[in-house]
């Protein structure tokens, strides 16, 4: 076995334990505070209404919601979510015995939270069947990490590619073989991400809604899934259109738009303050994309063996694109952290914890990995062809692991940040993100990376 072939078995197997290790049941993202009748109680006479209140907005998912009597036959009811509160309300008046109460609902988050409750009109039957558990689908949730993962590792490659693209112009103008195999990665990574975020459209319905695959899922095109995917497509389109629809401004539009897909949803939806935690996670992001977008495009560049004068100025200007990119990329991190996950503790207490803390080592090895190209290998790329095909490796190497941070976070996403304990603790300052907020951040996305991208010819001209 040669050392390339060892290196991606160990990748690989890392990417698949992390799928069979990751959780099946529904991680609860919304927590619940009370239920009336409450859990066990017994009511003189039947109540006309059923609540159930927790911490954040919720809404009813399209499947799992059932009132049962003792018997386990269904009762017809309608089910209801205003706000923090799902309510149930029986079509004719309940008869005296026992009934068990399930509810299914989608955190702000876009997180399924499952429960169920019993309760008794007048006195509890004399038999009572046990609650019925939730059978969580591991097929849905195991392809959905898989797109979830396609879809974050296109993203960020997609919109780290167009930023670089920008920045190579002076060498790919002269190197044809640099552009097109520039722009074939570019298209690759477009290709990943809209497949990604398309998929995960119906597998997320699958997911919150708990059914098999292929069910009726109760889908609606305002689903937080589908407008994300309607992101990226937009996005990935205006970056590959840019040289027939307009200039660099429209490319900068397509990086903010795809990039901002990824606030669409996940855990900065139900934690606040909402104008902390959102541009946070899109700095999180965007950092993200420079840096594994810059780490393949010097891969594609060098991979053509373009001058060496070319190709050492482009190390240079990337290796200290990179320094700003990950200290932005740990300052985002620790904000959504603290933000998130409610306490230090968690980072050992918790599972989402330890799949961060498997991402924070991973990425400081990276990090590693990337000081010793700028202190070692950038100043002998010129003149040392030796020095190029070590970078190179070394640069794949970084790529490999990134793409290992990739598979992790794929994970984190479907994963609850804080435990019951902790949780119940925690604060959700400002509570969690409206629509609003989420598009004035995707607004700020796009004109940022507009305007940048404006920028970006007078910060290349070194290069020319």
């Amino acid at each position: 076995m040669t050392a390339a072939t060892a290196r991606r078995a160990v990748l690989a197997g890392l990417v698949a334990c992390l799928f069979v290790l990751m959780p099946t049941s529904a991680s609860a993202h919304a927590n619940l505070v009370d239920t009336d009748p409450a859990d066990g109680e017994v009511v003189p006479t039947a109540p006309d209404r059923l609540t159930v209140r927790f911490d954040e907005t919720v809404v009813a998912a399209a499947a799992g919601n059932e009132l049962l009597d003792a018997r386990g036959r269904a009762v017809d009811a309608e089910f209801s979510a205003d706000g923090a509160k799902l309510t149930v309300v029986p079509a004719e008046a309940l008869g005296d015995g026992t009934y068990l109460l399930r509810w299914r609902v989608i955190s702000a988050d876009s997180h399924p939270v499952s429960g169920g409750t019993s309760f008794s009109v007048g006195e509890p039957s004399e038999s009572v069947i046990p609650m019925p558990s939730v059978q969580e689908q591991r097929e849905v949730n195991v392809l959905k990490a898989v797109a979830e993962a396609v879809r974050y590792g296109g993203v960020l490659v997609l919109a780290g590619l167009a930023v670089f693209g920008m920045l190579a112009v002076p060498v790919t103008r002269r190197d044809e073989v640099a552009r097109v195999r520039l722009r074939r990665a570019t298209t690759g990574a477009a290709v990943a991400a809209c497949a990604g975020a398309v998929l995960l459209v119906p597998l997320t319905a699958w997911w919150e809604s708990g059914e098999p695959l292929g069910s009726s899922s109760g889908l609606t095109v305002a689903d937080p899934s589908a407008v994300a995917a309607v992101l990226v497509v937009l996005g990935a389109v205006a970056i590959l259109g840019t040289p027939r629809l307009g200039g660099p401004a429209l490319a900068g539009a397509g990086v903010g738009a795809v990039l901002g897909s990824l606030t669409v949803v996940g855990h900065t939806r139900s934690y606040g303050p909402a104008w902390l935690v959102l541009p946070a996670d899109l700095l999180h992001v965007a950092s993200a994309a420079v840096w594994a977008g810059g780490l393949v495009g010097l891969l594609v560049v060098l991979a053509s063996r373009p001058r060496a004068r070319d190709a050492a100025r482009m190390v240079a200007r990337f290796s200290s694109v990179a320094v700003g990119a990950v200290a932005l990329l740990a300052v985002g991190a620790l904000v959504l952290y603290w933000r998130i996950s409610g306490s230090f503790q968690g980072l050992w207490q918790t599972g989402y914890g330890r799949l961060v803390l498997v991402k924070v080592l991973v990425t400081a090895l990276v990090v590693v990995l990337g000081a010793w190209n700028r202190h070692r290998l950038v100043g002998a790329v010129e003149s040392s062809g030796d020095a190029r095909r070590t970078l190179r490796r070394i640069l794949a190497a970084e790529a490999g692991a990134l793409g290992v941070v990739v598979a992790v976070t794929s994970v984190l996403v479907s994963v609850s940040p804080r435990s019951a304990s902790l949780a119940e603790a925690g604060e959700r300052t400002g509570g969690p993100a409206g629509p609003g907020a989420v598009l004035a951040v995707l607004v700020l996305g796009c004109a940022l990376g507009a305007a940048t991208f404006r920028l970006l010819p007078s910060f290349r001209k070194d290069l020319s």
